[in-house]
């Protein structure tokens, strides 16, 4: 699971996109990326995020504290705007579930890659073109689209936009 970013916590990692998604925690090594991009996706993020950094594993519980909080998340306000760059936020990571918070500013994007776990992603806000395998969509606020897992996919701004990532 997630071993990296500041999980549940006010603040958020941010990475300036130029076509090569910068997040580890969702990106890499949790991801299982195909191997047409393992060399240059996984080298930029391996060089970025240290995955057995004491700090991530203390940034890891607390995420998981989140679990024991009962309180009502609003997540479209919990995750913020970089401009030129990807945001992400881990709410919560537990036994190969996770849900993680993405802003994506316009035009920003992340290359294909590939996951190990069936994911749900729920738009919050603004429109992102979504490919799955060979099928382009276009989610907007309020929808929600299944991934499958092991199915290549990639992700582009239409317009500045946050969603919800839901690993089942």
């Amino acid at each position: 699971m997630p071993k990296t970013s500041e999980m549940g916590s006010k603040k958020s990692q941010s990475h300036t996109n130029k076509g090569i998604s910068k997040n580890a925690n969702t990106h890499g090594k949790n991801h299982g990326c195909g191997s047409a991009l393992k060399d240059k996706h996984v080298e930029n993020l391996e060089k970025n995020y240290n995955l057995k950094d004491k700090v991530s594993q203390e940034n890891h519980t607390k995420a998981n504290k989140h679990w024991a909080s009962k309180k009502i998340i609003n997540l479209k306000g919990n995750i913020d705007y970089l401009e030129n760059s990807i945001v992400s936020k881990i709410i919560v990571s537990d036994n190969g579930s996770s849900l993680t918070l993405f802003s994506f500013d316009e035009g920003q994007a992340i290359d294909t890659h590939m996951t190990l776990a069936n994911t749900v992603v729920q738009a919050l806000e603004g429109e992102v073109q979504i490919t799955i395998s060979s099928g382009e969509f276009n989610l907007k606020e309020g929808e929600i689209i299944l991934m499958p897992k092991g199915e290549p996919h990639s992700l582009k701004a239409k317009t500045k936009f946050k969603i919800a990532l839901f690993k089942v």
